[in-house]
């Protein structure tokens, strides 16, 4: 996840958490989510992108100095030389060259020393504080390699149809950037310091400030650069915290949908200072019900989708995501067999369950919400004669059928009928899985 991405996520978890505190009651948070004004982290992020481009440039200046000059530590090292090429003994090398017999031999009845104990002193530049360096330096490798993978990824669903507005001048001045950051990345990375230091066998998992990070002004800069670099230590409190914004984006779209929430929804999501997701929660519009379960999944969500008036029901599921990359499949084991299963990231929608989807498809976080809900239960009139043979997406005749649940191999959407209580001899086209968008 891109660190400009991670600041966005922790100024709306807290103006998420401010809104709890407030509203701290499920129905009356839900009564009220109109108040909650929640920013769009794809908006913050870009506009957070260049100020972080400027700092990364800073930060790489300094390195650069601190590299040209930088602390070691004076270390002695004791060695056996040949006498003749030993200059200056030390009075310690001296003396146990003396008590050394081994060292000695005799050339014309004279003892003479042949080996001598000698002390030679080198600079050790394998330092806790510049080990450090290195492990920042490779952060800051592993956040732009990251920033070049996202650009490439939006320049990709910009050709396609993705309706997100990027300014064409702002993708260029990133891609300058960071072609910039790159180049003084690659210097650092092939200087002598960087493969020297490199080859430290210990590198520490958390930095401890030691008095010259803290004192010494441009290791200070680098470490306090460091410690923004790490703000989330852990992958899963950044899914915790996608989740978080997600929720509440489903509040919203609900809210927009015309949905009521269960009345009975009177336990508390924010409670000593942590919020809590309750068990499942439940909605109604005038078309369709729908139930969605907080616990059963880590990181995620299981809807079930139910037609005003019918106990006919289906799960869809969506995952919380960190980047584009499509969760492990053991995320599937949370989820019955069939089960369509969807991952959101803050910047794309992407099915877990159909591999045929195209993967990068970039609109705004609460369109991805509106999507979700479309794909995975959308109801249309129409005729069972006629769509019990013809895919009603696609229009394709090679229509499977397995216990009344119908699907098209081509477009892969997937329904069923049932009867319209409004129109005689008339159905309903139900989509458990919805590909005509």
């Amino acid at each position: 996840m891109r660190q400009t991405e991670k600041v966005s996520l922790k100024k709306a978890v807290r103006r998420i958490r401010k809104y709890l505190r407030e509203y701290p009651v499920a129905l009356t948070a839900y009564n009220k989510i109109d108040k909650l004004s929640l920013p769009s982290l794809q908006d913050l992020s870009f506009d957070g992108d260049f100020e972080f481009y400027k700092e990364v440039n800073f930060i790489l200046t300094i390195i650069t100095s601190i590299i040209s000059k930088p602390r070691s530590i004076s270390k002695r090292e004791e060695i056996i030389a040949r006498s003749d090429q030993a200059n200056g003994l030390s009075a310690e090398a001296f003396r146990k060259t003396l008590a050394d017999s081994s060292m000695w031999k005799e050339y014309d009845h004279k003892m003479i020393p042949e080996n001598v104990y000698y002390y030679q002193f080198y600079d050790e530049y394998k330092t806790y504080e510049n080990i450090f360096l290195v492990v920042l330096i490779d952060l800051i490798n592993e956040q732009i390699r990251q920033y070049e993978n996202f650009y490439f990824l939006i320049l990709k669903a910009l050709g396609t149809s993705s309706t997100l507005n990027v300014d064409k001048d702002a993708q260029e001045k990133a891609f300058k950037y960071i072609k910039d950051i790159r180049h003084k990345l690659d210097k650092i990375k092939h200087s002598w310091f960087y493969k020297i230091v490199s080859k430290a066998i210990e590198r520490p998992r958390v930095i401890i400030p030691t008095n010259i990070l803290l004192s010494d002004r441009l290791y200070n800069l680098c470490f306090k650069f460091y410690k923004k670099l790490t703000t989330y230590d852990e992958a899963t409190s950044l899914n915790e915290d996608l989740k978080l914004y997600y929720f509440f984006l489903i509040l919203k779209a609900n809210k927009m949908g015309k949905f009521k929430m269960n009345k009975g929804m009177t336990v508390r999501l924010f409670d000593d200072g942590r919020v809590r997701y309750p068990r499942q929660m439940s909605f109604a519009n005038d078309k369709y019900e729908t139930t969605l379960y907080l616990q059963k999944v880590p990181g995620g969500f299981i809807f079930n989708f139910n037609v005003v008036g019918f106990d006919d029901t289906h799960n869809a599921g969506l995952m919380c995501s960190t980047t584009f990359d499509t969760l492990p499949n053991s995320v599937l084991d949370y989820f019955d067999e069939g089960c369509q299963v969807d991952a959101i990231s803050i910047w794309s929608l992407y099915s877990l369950t159909d591999t045929n989807e195209e993967q990068v498809k970039i609109v705004s976080e609460l369109d991805m919400i509106n999507k979700f809900y479309k794909t995975h239960h959308f109801v249309i009139e129409g005729s069972e004669v006629v769509y019990s043979r013809y895919c009603p997406v696609c229009k394709s005749r090679d229509i499977s059928e397995t216990n009344n649940v119908y699907e098209c191999p081509h477009c892969h959407s997937r329904y069923r009928f049932i009867k319209n209580p409004k129109k005689r001899n008339s159905h309903n086209i139900v989509f458990t899985y919805y590909r005509g968008m």
